[in-house]
């Protein structure tokens, strides 16, 4: 597999600031080098749900599962490259003649395991779709704080289910006043952290309450769980998105920047294709749900005034 001019063809298919998706480009990549296709396979399989109808994705996807045996799903995307005039298709589908012809034992396990896994490249419907999943979470921090954040939830109906203790499932969601750079941070290791550094000054900037600046900061700290939870391969560091536009998911140069992303808070066609290809659609969905149904209100309520 060829990967050389692949992130500059990948730039004109996605069209927009892309910094994760080329991240996961670049992994790919990285995996394929080091014969670990398996990785490769799952990876570029985001990447075209993500951008479907994309060859300098497509192919080395079909290369890919020609390496791993997956014979019958590369010559079906041998010939979808074909029909969209990418000739490198042509060239994989002869080889896989080849073992459909020396080798009819391969070719009928591969058909065999296309039958109890079918591919799903490219569907609208190969993730979670309206399947709004509910998000286990335990919240701790100051008794104000937890309270804030729980109501201003359960008003909006956000789907979050709130338990008491720490189990297997459940988002740990931290509330501190650790001098973070970023509104939220969050790992494998220690969880989702909401930083309340700065948060009096953003909140009197945007016109945000307690309550309400907590649940967006754990909205976007969720859909990085999620995304974490559901691809082992993906670390921290992938989410980086730098501050070429005011999208949440994005790592300002100091805490005070985020007001004037809060301003107007959206999140970006990039990061939206990132997370939703990567399995956190329910989540994504549910933040910018949220985004939608406060800036179309006549006015902000203060979840600080509910019992």
């Amino acid at each position: 597999m060829d990967f050389d001019g692949l992130e500059q063809d990948f730039a004109q298919d996605l069209a927009g600031a892309s910094q994760p998706l080329y991240r996961l480009l670049r992994r790919a990549r990285r995996a394929y080098a080091e014969a670990d296709y398996e990785s490769a396979r799952r990876i570029l399989e985001a990447l075209a749900r993500a951008v479907p109808d994309s060859t300098t994705i497509l192919y080395p996807l079909a290369c890919t599962q020609y390496r791993l045996g997956l014979f019958h799903e590369s010559f079906d995307l041998s010939n979808r490259l074909d029909r969209l005039g990418d000739t490198r298709g042509r060239v994989l589908r002869n080889q896989l003649m080849v073992i459909r012809t020396q080798d009819p034992v391969a070719w009928e396990q591969s058909a065999a395991r296309k039958s109890s896994q079918q591919s799903s490249i490219g569907s609208e419907h190969d993730h979670y779709g309206a399947n709004h999943l509910m998000m286990n979470v335990h919240v701790s921090g100051s008794p104000e704080d937890t309270l804030a954040l729980m109501r201003v939830a359960r008003l909006h109906e956000i789907g979050f289910t709130f338990s008491d203790e720490m189990t297997a499932g459940v988002a740990p969601i931290h509330i501190t006043d650790n001098t973070d750079s970023s509104l939220v941070c969050v790992d494998r290791l220690r969880g989702i952290r909401i930083s309340t550094y700065q948060r009096e000054g953003i909140c009197t900037y945007t016109g945000f309450d307690n309550g309400t600046y907590l649940l967006i900061c754990a909205l976007l700290g969720t859909t990085q769980w999620r995304t974490l939870d559901l691809n082992p391969l993906l670390v921290s560091e992938d989410f980086h998105h730098g501050p070429i536009c005011k999208c949440l998911f994005s790592h300002q140069a100091c805490k005070e920047d985020f007001a004037l992303a809060l301003d107007h808070p959206e999140v970006c066609p990039s990061c939206l294709a990132f997370y939703r290809c990567l399995g956190a659609e329910p989540d994504v969905d549910r933040l910018t749900m949220f985004l939608r149904s406060y800036q179309t209100a006549l006015s902000p309520i203060d979840s600080s005034s509910l019992a």
